[in-house]
């Protein structure tokens, strides 16, 4: 049997598994690639939600403007088989931060400030927590639909 490039223990479903060995490397990327790139979009969607202005009152919209504007980025770790996809914070020239301000406010956001006695607010921690198993199942979803699309192409 073909050894499948990339490992699917979080979905628990070893027969989509074993359909995805049974294509091509290409195919695989392909099809495992754009299932992640699909479920990046739509935490990316959720994380501005929680940023939105209902729950922090911000007072320019800039972060939320600027993760926006924000591509996601994806990689391929072949070593652990393993399909990346993150968006990264914007930088202080899309936010307007001065360069020799001190402070970057998104990592206080997300992190807290000891120093200033700031809490975490984790608005990216906390979106992708509470979407981790819709997110998988509809994971599952995509990668199913994406061998059966393959498949018909014959690849």
């Amino acid at each position: 049997m073909p050894r499948p490039m990339f490992e699917l223990k979080m979905l628990g479903d070893k027969d989509l598994s074993r359909k995805l060995s049974h294509l091509a490397n290409k195919g695989q990327r392909k099809v495992v690639g754009k299932a992640m790139r699909n479920s990046g979009q739509r935490i990316k969607t959720k994380v501005l939600l929680a940023l939105s202005g209902q729950i922090l009152q911000e007072r320019t919209g800039r972060l939320v403007n600027a993760l926006e504007m924000q591509k996601l980025r994806s990689r391929t770790l072949r070593s652990k088989q393993m399909y990346i996809v993150g968006l990264p914070l914007p930088t202080r020239a899309a936010l307007r931060i001065p360069v020799d301000h001190k402070w970057y406010y998104p990592a206080a956001l997300e992190y807290g400030s000891a120093k200033r006695n700031i809490p975490a607010f984790a608005p990216f921690r906390r979106t992708v927590d509470a979407n981790r198993d819709a997110e998988l199942s509809r994971i599952g979803e995509d990668i199913g639909t994406g061998i059966a699309r393959e498949a018909k192409r014959g690849r």
